[in-house]
């Protein structure tokens, strides 16, 4: 059993994920592992035709393999493979394939000395997890307790994982050419690049894109995906050299790229938060941040970036008006006067965390994030963003609406673009 599963056909095999979790369908876990694992099998060639999320339920995970058998050549199951009694997907595929539980020595002595080493009780429950129906290939799995299963039936495979990210990436890491191979020339791989545009809503970048698109060749895919502040621009296609489609798909995303203003942010093939990183350490310039409302969100984002701390000071999370008084030392009376979310106040916040940490950029942020909190003078949504660079301050009020984690997301998207301005304008 196993060996090679993808058939040169042209566009690849076709493929399925089935996500397993009553945790998925009621919002409490998002699913990371069915958009890793699409992005993994497309980019071998494949091609997903469904993602399939269930519940824990017996019945609901057998149909799920039986629709996923009649339309797909290579599915990969994940989650309900762990040690507690909603865990049904180990039963599930025991009834769907058939065969016997059996112990598999290796893995039962792998968990053991997995427990071992941490110092932990071993239970029956842990040990359970190293029996296997016999009717599987075992996958091994060096992160975890669960390992990953494999079987056959009516010409397709079924690929079992844990539901844990770094579990389920691991086994399928170690065993996808096994299940792929390596792309051929009859096996188009997928190829994307994209531009990502910021501060840009959706409706208009389409607008401006589509005289554009019209002219793409019809081979190309093109899809437009917004995030809070932004909006990324996606070409796709199949073809038999990943190196000339990449060129020119590329070719394509700089004449899309003419069609903005000059003062545009754009970035290419890379996240905002890298480009912003670049922009600043090509000009020799470091960052503190003064922030309220985003609670350090803005100085969480630029620290991803490796080497973050060639141009990052550090942060002052100003929440509360005594850190504003005591810390960056903004007049009481101006607080009194305007509030806490006012030009006056961020101005004062910018310029004492630039002065306070010897930066060359000082950003602050302070606003009515929601749900409650707003005036009719300051709804929920309004944030004043200020930037003191060069002996000049800058500042702008935006107003982002109800949702608070999107007006966090949104109001450090905003404050790194006055910077870039302000920067770009010497």
């Amino acid at each position: 059993m196993g060996g090679k599963v993808m058939e040169a056909q042209g566009y690849g095999v076709k493929a399925e994920v089935i996500c397993v979790g009553d945790e998925l369908l009621s919002g409490l876990s998002d699913n990371t592992n069915a958009t890793w694992l699409c992005g993994q099998m497309v980019g071998f060639g494949g091609v997903v035709v469904a993602v399939t999320t269930v519940g824990d339920q017996l019945e609901a995970i057998e149909s799920a393999l039986l629709q996923a058998g009649s339309r797909a050549d290579f599915v990969v199951i994940t989650g309900g493979l762990g040690p507690t009694s909603d865990d049904r997907t180990k039963d599930a595929a025991l009834s769907y394939f058939g065969g016997t539980l059996v112990p598999v020595e290796e893995e039962i002595e792998r968990i053991r000395l997995m427990f071992a080493e941490r110092g932990l009780p071993l239970t029956d429950r842990n040990v359970a997890q190293g029996w296997v129906p016999d009717t599987a290939v075992v996958l091994s799995n060096h992160v975890g307790t669960a390992p990953g299963m494999e079987f056959r039936k009516g010409g397709t495979t079924y690929v079992f994982l844990p539901g844990v990210p770094a579990e389920m990436k691991h086994i399928f890491t170690r065993f996808q050419e096994r299940w792929f191979g390596q792309p051929d020339l009859d096996t188009l791989p997928y190829v994307s690049s994209d531009i990502t545009t910021v501060g840009i809503g959706e409706s208009f970048v389409a607008d401006t894109l589509s005289g554009w698109e019209k002219a793409l060749p019809k081979e190309l895919g093109v899809g437009y995906y917004p995030a809070a502040g932004m909006v990324r621009v996606r070409l796709s296609c199949r073809h038999q050299h990943p190196a000339t489609a990449m060129a020119r798909l590329q070719h394509h995303l700089v004449q899309a790229a003419a069609h903005f203003p000059q003062d545009a942010f754009l970035t290419f093939g890379k996240s905002w938060d890298q480009y912003f990183f670049e922009e600043m350490q090509s000009r020799g310039l470091s960052l503190a941040t003064a922030e309220s409302c985003t609670g350090g969100y803005l100085a969480h984002r630029v620290t991803t970036v490796p080497g973050s701390s060639a141009i990052f000071r550090g942060s002052i999370v100003a929440y509360h008006n005594i850190i504003k008084t005591e810390m960056l030392g903004v007049d009481p009376d101006i607080l009194e006067a305007h509030g806490a979310v006012s030009r006056e106040t961020v101005v004062q916040m910018a310029e004492a965390v630039c002065g306070t940490m010897g930066a060359e950029v000082g950003v602050a942020i302070s606003g009515i994030a929601g749900p409650e909190g707003g005036t009719p003078e300051k709804p929920v949504g309004t944030v004043w963003v200020a930037v003191a660079f060069n002996g000049t301050t800058t500042a702008e009020k935006h107003l982002m609406g109800s949702h608070r984690l999107r007006n966090i997301e949104k109001s450090a998207i905003v404050a790194m673009r006055l910077i870039l301005k302000m920067i770009s304008n010497g």
